[in-house]
């Protein structure tokens, strides 16, 4: 009794809260864990269902990746919800066994009681920001990669079942493909082969306005930086502009510039860091995304003003002189009034005149109501 009469109620009421604090933390965290796991597992899976309908036909083991990389961009939408569902549980479970009311009845005011699941939500905040601004968007960006993944692997597979495979605006078709890993003397992860191949570029409106057939193409898949470029020669190869109705062989077409896989996941905004989003803001050229739509606009410029000096020098001498690209010696001149955007025309109702010269000689005439100069993207 002696012992019990020196322990007051102010010995007891500090360890009152401590207690208290580790109790709601663990019952909090417990439910938290719990509920964001099964929200988290459940919604990753929903993530993987459009990779596995879409076109690519992502394999199993590219899936089961796909699906272990969404666990952790998926918490931004399940920690939220899991902890306000937790917290409800908890605490409506606690004021159901009269622990809330022992507490007040114990001189423990509601904003002390409390003050646990406000720290709790406030550590699940920061941890948020954290997540969002550094850890996900790089999680994204593994995301983005799986699904590039293979890419011979993905090919191949569209080859066997037959259906068209999609590389940015390009559907590519072919009978048969070969892979090779690591091929010498290239510096290129993959090299593919494939035999009786066509490719058709499809424009904004779903329409193909470039098509190109080849006996053979070899494509070489290269990683830089990150990113999936990829380096395409084809032999013995036809190519057909539907603008102009041209229809051209050529035993040999190799793009001047290599292809960049576009990836909609890693390339979009959400796959980017806070770090990344300062630093392209100071150096917008050093995101692909940007840089390619800067590439895209400085060449638009290019034409315009192309097309400008092209007006101007047909307003000064008449007519425009073009050198063939196959031999020197030959040469076009093209005889008009006007040049806009690439069409030649005369105003008075008269046709063009283009003379085909041969060591500055005219050998040839051709006379049209217009003409059309059309840079041959099939060249790159």
């Amino acid at each position: 009794m002696s012992r019990l009469a020196g322990i007051g109620p102010a010995a007891i009421m500090p360890a009152m809260p401590r207690r208290w604090d580790r109790h709601i933390l663990w019952e909090l965290l417990r439910q938290i864990a719990l509920t964001a796991t099964v929200m988290v597992t459940v919604i990753a899976f929903g993530a993987v269902i459009k990779p596995m309908a879409s076109d690519s036909m992502i394999g199993p083991g590219q899936a089961v990746k796909f699906v272990l990389l969404a666990l952790v961009p998926m918490l931004q939408y399940a920690l939220p919800y899991a902890a306000g569902f937790s917290a409800t549980l908890c605490l409506h479970r606690m004021t159901t066994d009269n622990e809330i009311l022992a507490l007040s009845v114990a001189g423990q005011g509601y904003g002390r009681i409390l003050l646990p699941v406000a720290a709790m939500g406030l550590a699940i905040s920061v941890l948020l920001v954290g997540l969002v601004q550094e850890v996900i968007p790089r999680f994204y960006d593994l995301m983005g990669r799986t699904l590039a993944g293979d890419l011979g692997r993905l090919i191949e597979r569209s080859v066997k079942r037959g259906v068209p495979f999609q590389l940015n605006d390009l559907r590519i078709w072919a009978d048969k493909v070969l892979v090779e890993a690591d091929p010498p003397g290239t510096g290129a992860r993959q090299r593919l082969v494939l035999v009786s191949m066509a490719a058709a570029q499809v424009g904004p409106s779903g329409a193909v306005e470039t098509d190109v057939t080849a006996s053979r193409a070899i494509i070489d898949v290269h990683d830089r930086a990150g990113e999936t470029w990829i380096k395409m020669v084809m032999l013995d190869a036809v190519s057909y502009t539907a603008a102009t109705g041209e229809l051209r062989g050529f035993p040999r077409i190799e793009p001047t510039h290599a292809i960049a896989v576009a990836n909609p996941i890693s390339e979009a905004p959400r796959a980017m860091t806070r770090s990344q989003f300062m630093r392209a803001r100071r150096d917008p050229s050093s995101v692909t995304r940007i840089d390619r739509q800067r590439r895209e606009l400085a060449m638009a410029l290019a034409e315009a003003t192309f097309s400008e000096a092209l007006e101007e020098r047909l307003r000064v001498d008449g007519h425009l002189d073009f050198r063939s690209t196959v031999s020197p010696e030959i040469a076009f001149r093209v005889h008009a009034a006007t040049v806009s955007g690439g069409l030649f025309r005369t105003g008075d109702g008269a046709l063009v005149v283009i003379e085909q010269r041969l060591q500055g000689r005219p050998v040839r005439r051709f006379m049209a109501r217009d003409a059309s100069l059309v840079r041959a993207s099939a060249r790159g």
